[in-house]
């Protein structure tokens, strides 16, 4: 990766052969706001506009032909998480807005997802919920033993929240399945096998 160590960073694929990455910290802990692009089938780098804010431990996320960058905090702020997005336009190679306060919380972020049909979604210790308009609308409560290390996932029309009861506890695995009106879901816990148990910071699905 050019530039020298990165760490912490969003990153995200269009699923067509490019991964995006921007954010994280360097080698001395300084929080970056520059952004690149990868060519997998070609093996490139490219140099993508700087970010306006530097944004350390953000989560990244793909969708609709633009490349987000949610939520984390600048190297004076540790761990004062910011609240807003930056999206860069794959087409104008822009950063042309900043959705302000539509993470909700000030905290880490790497619980949000998109889902199949582009709604986005987000879980706390508490419940998971579903972005509305600008407003979160809680769709259940999350079951205690997944209020640790809460981890959300997406596959097609699948989705998973993963977590565990306490801090280095085992994680536990739900199902999740919507209502038709998906203004409600229910949980349905899944059994994990041993060889797959540990601690979760982050995941993705990969199609073989």
């Amino acid at each position: 990766m050019p530039g020298g160590k990165r760490s912490s960073f969003a990153c995200a694929s269009d699923l067509k052969g490019m991964v995006y990455i921007a954010g994280g910290h360097d080698h001395e802990k300084n929080t970056l706001r520059s952004a690149l692009a990868y060519d997998v089938s070609g093996d490139i780098w490219f140099s993508l506009p700087d970010m306006a804010t530097q944004r350390d431990e953000c989560k990244g996320l793909f969708h609709g032909g633009k490349f987000h960058v949610m939520g984390g905090y600048q190297t004076e702020m540790q761990q004062d998480f910011d609240k807003s997005t930056e999206i860069l336009d794959i087409d104008t190679c822009k950063w042309n807005r900043i959705l302000n306060d539509v993470l909700e919380t000030d905290a880490c972020q790497k619980t949000c997802v998109y889902d199949h049909h582009g709604s986005l979604y987000k879980c706390n210790s508490a419940y998971l919920g579903c972005l509305n308009g600008s407003t979160w609308q809680r769709l259940t409560e999350l079951p205690s033993d997944v209020h640790i290390g809460t981890f959300i996932a997406t596959c097609h029309e699948k989705m998973f929240v993963i977590g565990a009861r306490i801090f280095g506890g085992s994680p536990n695995c739900y199902g999740v399945k919507f209502g038709k009106n998906k203004g409600v879901a229910t949980l349905t816990k899944l059994e994990m096998p041993q060889e797959f148990i540990g601690s979760i910071d982050f995941g993705c699905n990969l199609e073989l």
